[in-house]
């Protein structure tokens, strides 16, 4: 994951992308989202996230919790906002 956030998760647009996919699925808009950016392939279920490196014709990346996912997310946006932080910790659940 945070090489996903890192590789495509880059700008105010990827995060509000990413957000309103996150929104759009676990409001059941839509049963799940596919995102393909630099290197990987996001996959938003309503109780999971799985990576794929597209660079690598779907190889597994790995998979989180979405409570998880939408943590690390905040704490990335956050991280890249504030230039004086050079590293940011944070718990999560899986």
């Amino acid at each position: 994951m945070p090489y996903q956030f890192r590789d495509d998760v880059r700008s105010e647009a990827s995060f509000l992308i990413t957000e309103k996919a996150i929104e759009d699925v676990v409001t059941g808009r839509i049963p799940k989202w596919e995102g393909t950016g630099n290197a990987w392939t996001t996959i938003i279920f309503p109780d999971r996230v799985i990576f794929e490196y597209s660079i690598m014709d779907g190889e597994p990346g790995g998979q989180v919790s979405l409570i998880t996912y939408r943590l690390a997310l905040k704490a990335w946006r956050d991280f890249l906002a504030d230039e004086s932080c050079d590293e940011r910790i944070i718990e999560l659940p899986d």
